[in-house]
């Protein structure tokens, strides 16, 4: 049950899992964006609000996948989690991963449709979670 949960134990695996898929860099990525039209800093606006989502719906399938708040006690125990919830979805993990590392190691810098393209492969992984 996740109302058992501490918000310590709940904040290490959300952390965990930003850390195993890159939302925290994607975030970053998005967030340095500078100048363009309002609707331009609207869509990036959008897009980091969409990150945090799929970033919410895979950590909370880790917590459900877990079943027990110790899997969120220290940092280890809650990388171990994670670790395990996608060993059991290697082929959708692997994908979304790869989708990112290969725009990552493109070169050019993140663009919005990077972004958006690496985005789009996370939320299907979110989907399925």
């Amino acid at each position: 049950n996740a109302s058992s949960w501490t918000v310590k134990d709940v904040a290490r695996l959300y952390h965990q899992t930003g850390a195993a898929f890159g939302f925290d860099r994607l975030r970053g990525a998005a967030g340095s964006f500078v100048g363009g039209d309002a609707f331009e800093r609207l869509a990036v606006r959008r897009l980091i609000e969409d990150l945090l989502s799929e970033q919410t719906a895979i950590t909370q399938a880790v917590l459900k996948f877990s079943a027990n708040a110790q899997a969120g006690e220290d940092e280890l125990s809650a990388k171990a989690a994670v670790t395990s919830w996608a060993a059991l979805r290697i082929d959708r993990v692997r994908a979304a991963k790869r989708t990112v590392e290969d725009i990552e190691n493109a070169g050019g810098g993140w663009t919005f449709a990077k972004l958006t393209i690496a985005n789009a492969a996370l939320r299907e992984l979110a989907s399925a979670a």
